[in-house]
Protein backbone atom coordinates (compact mmCIF):
# COMPACT_ATOMS: atom_id res chain seq x y z
CA UNK A 1 0.00 0.00 0.00
CA UNK A 2 1.32 3.29 -1.40
CA UNK A 3 1.90 5.87 2.05
CA UNK A 4 -1.00 8.85 2.54
CA UNK A 5 -0.10 11.29 -0.15
CA UNK A 6 1.52 14.42 1.68
CA UNK A 7 -0.70 16.77 -0.18
CA UNK A 8 -3.26 15.38 2.50
CA UNK A 9 -1.20 15.88 5.53
CA UNK A 10 -1.24 19.58 6.19
CA UNK A 11 -1.25 19.63 9.89
CA UNK A 12 1.20 20.09 12.67
CA UNK A 13 0.71 19.91 16.54
CA UNK A 14 2.55 18.73 19.21
CA UNK A 15 2.48 15.87 21.32
CA UNK A 16 2.98 16.33 25.10
CA UNK A 17 4.01 13.12 27.77
CA UNK A 18 3.51 13.26 31.02
CA UNK A 19 6.20 11.23 32.78
CA UNK A 20 5.29 9.68 36.31
CA UNK A 21 5.86 11.89 39.11
CA UNK A 22 9.04 12.07 41.13
CA UNK A 23 9.59 11.15 44.36
CA UNK A 24 9.21 14.45 45.62
CA UNK A 25 5.39 14.83 43.63
CA UNK A 26 6.42 16.75 40.83
CA UNK A 27 5.78 16.19 37.05
CA UNK A 28 7.88 16.22 34.39
CA UNK A 29 6.91 16.18 30.71
CA UNK A 30 8.30 16.04 27.56
CA UNK A 31 7.47 17.59 24.00
CA UNK A 32 7.45 16.73 20.50
CA UNK A 33 6.07 18.73 17.36
CA UNK A 34 4.45 16.35 15.07
CA UNK A 35 4.24 17.24 11.34
CA UNK A 36 2.58 15.93 7.87
CA UNK A 37 -0.15 14.71 10.54
CA UNK A 38 -3.88 15.30 9.47
CA UNK A 39 -6.40 16.09 12.53
CA UNK A 40 -10.15 15.69 11.80
CA UNK A 41 -13.29 16.11 14.03
CA UNK A 42 -14.71 12.67 15.21
CA UNK A 43 -17.73 12.08 16.76
CA UNK A 44 -17.05 8.33 17.39
CA UNK A 45 -17.18 6.32 20.93
CA UNK A 46 -14.89 4.03 21.75
CA UNK A 47 -13.62 1.72 24.65
CA UNK A 48 -11.05 4.33 26.70
CA UNK A 49 -7.97 2.39 28.60
CA UNK A 50 -10.25 2.16 31.61
CA UNK A 51 -13.04 0.39 29.88
CA UNK A 52 -15.68 3.51 30.30
CA UNK A 53 -17.21 4.53 26.97
CA UNK A 54 -15.95 7.64 25.88
CA UNK A 55 -16.58 10.08 22.82
CA UNK A 56 -13.71 11.08 20.67
CA UNK A 57 -13.57 14.76 19.55
CA UNK A 58 -10.94 14.32 16.67
CA UNK A 59 -8.82 11.75 14.85
CA UNK A 60 -4.73 12.10 14.24
CA UNK A 61 -3.34 9.71 11.39
CA UNK A 62 -0.16 9.31 11.28
CA UNK A 63 1.29 7.88 8.71
CA UNK A 64 4.24 5.99 9.46
CA UNK A 65 6.02 6.98 6.31
CA UNK A 66 5.24 10.48 5.71
CA UNK A 67 4.93 11.93 9.21
CA UNK A 68 7.49 13.41 11.56
CA UNK A 69 9.07 12.51 13.70
CA UNK A 70 8.86 8.46 12.71
CA UNK A 71 10.09 7.79 16.33
CA UNK A 72 7.08 9.45 17.51
CA UNK A 73 5.26 6.92 20.27
CA UNK A 74 1.54 6.98 21.34
CA UNK A 75 0.51 5.67 24.56
CA UNK A 76 -2.33 5.17 26.81
CA UNK A 77 -2.29 6.22 30.02
CA UNK A 78 -0.61 3.52 31.99
CA UNK A 79 1.29 2.43 29.29
CA UNK A 80 5.27 2.10 29.63
CA UNK A 81 6.11 4.84 32.62
CA UNK A 82 3.19 7.59 30.55
CA UNK A 83 0.81 9.21 32.94
CA UNK A 84 -1.00 10.48 30.07
CA UNK A 85 -0.36 12.12 26.60
CA UNK A 86 -2.06 15.25 25.23
CA UNK A 87 -1.86 17.20 21.71
CA UNK A 88 -2.39 20.69 21.44
CA UNK A 89 -3.74 21.81 18.04
CA UNK A 90 -5.16 25.34 16.66
CA UNK A 91 -5.04 26.12 20.34
CA UNK A 92 -7.25 23.38 21.76
CA UNK A 93 -5.71 20.69 24.11
CA UNK A 94 -6.83 17.48 23.44
CA UNK A 95 -6.26 13.93 25.52
CA UNK A 96 -5.12 10.67 23.45
CA UNK A 97 -7.95 8.17 23.97
CA UNK A 98 -7.45 5.35 21.75
CA UNK A 99 -4.58 4.06 19.27
CA UNK A 100 -5.58 1.74 16.19
CA UNK A 101 -2.68 0.38 14.42
CA UNK A 102 -3.71 -0.04 10.49
CA UNK A 103 -1.65 -2.69 9.12
CA UNK A 104 -0.99 -3.35 5.39
CA UNK A 105 0.97 -6.49 3.68
CA UNK A 106 4.52 -4.50 4.95
CA UNK A 107 3.15 -3.89 8.59
CA UNK A 108 1.69 -0.93 10.23
CA UNK A 109 0.68 1.76 7.43
CA UNK A 110 -0.60 3.90 9.79
CA UNK A 111 -1.95 5.33 13.02
CA UNK A 112 -5.22 6.45 13.88
CA UNK A 113 -5.27 8.34 17.47
CA UNK A 114 -8.55 9.30 19.11
CA UNK A 115 -8.40 11.90 20.70
CA UNK A 116 -10.82 13.33 23.59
Amino acid sequence: MIPIPRRLLIHSCELVTELPKDKWGNVSTESVVLSCVRIEPCAKVVKGADGIDVQLSAVLFFDTHTSCPRSAVFKLSGDGGCERQTVIFDGRRYVVGSVERLYDTKGVHHLEIGLI
